[in-house]
């Protein structure tokens, strides 16, 4: 069975409701910070902190709504311990202005715990960008990694401060986002 997380924003973007997975969903990830009653009423575009991200997410919010159309897309929901491959679906709410999200995990893949993703290990001053929607590590100008390989390639495995983790979006995600606001 897949697990759905459906939420709400209003004509102005605020968040205004979501289910029972949302809550179920924060306090999983060690996000108690943003259960349901802590948000309410807040932008949308103040929980999304990689402004690139959030950019895109308010052009996909005024696309949905000028044209009616449910948008689709494919992103990554990653914890320390799993891959969550996941599809957002983005349609207008005529009755009240505002946009339905519902965030579905289609499938998950288990892992042995990745500490760089993990909010609680300890971070050094550096940082690493990785990509907001399929969870790539920037290791260089034009190379991204999938989590594990970049722990290798940057030998993060025997280090005690790790980088701090700064949202992008590798060239990839960016086109492939950017060609579903053309359509």
């Amino acid at each position: 069975m897949q697990t759905c997380t459906i939420y709400y924003v209003d004509r102005n973007n605020n968040f205004i409701n979501g289910n029972d997975e949302w809550d179920q969903f924060a306090l999983a990830n060690n996000a108690a910070h943003l259960i349901r009653a802590s948000v309410h009423n807040q932008s949308l575009f103040d929980l999304i902190s990689d402004p690139q991200c959030n950019h895109l997410y308010k052009l996909l919010i005024e696309r949905t709504k000028h044209s009616g159309k449910t948008i689709i897309f494919q992103f990554r929901c990653d914890s320390p311990d799993m891959r969550r491959f996941m599809r957002m679906e983005m349609t207008h709410e005529n009755g009240n202005g505002g946009v339905c999200f519902k965030s579905i995990v289609e499938r998950q893949e288990p892992r042995g715990p990745v500490a760089l993703l993990d909010p609680q290990s300890k971070r050094s001053t550096e940082s690493l960008i990785i990509c907001s929607w399929c969870k790539k590590v920037k290791i260089a100008e034009d190379q991204w990694m999938e989590v594990e390989q970049a722990v290798n390639h940057l030998k993060l495995f025997n280090t005690t401060y790790l980088p701090q983790l700064s949202n992008g979006m590798c060239p990839v995600c960016h086109e492939s986002i950017w060609t579903r606001l053309i359509k």
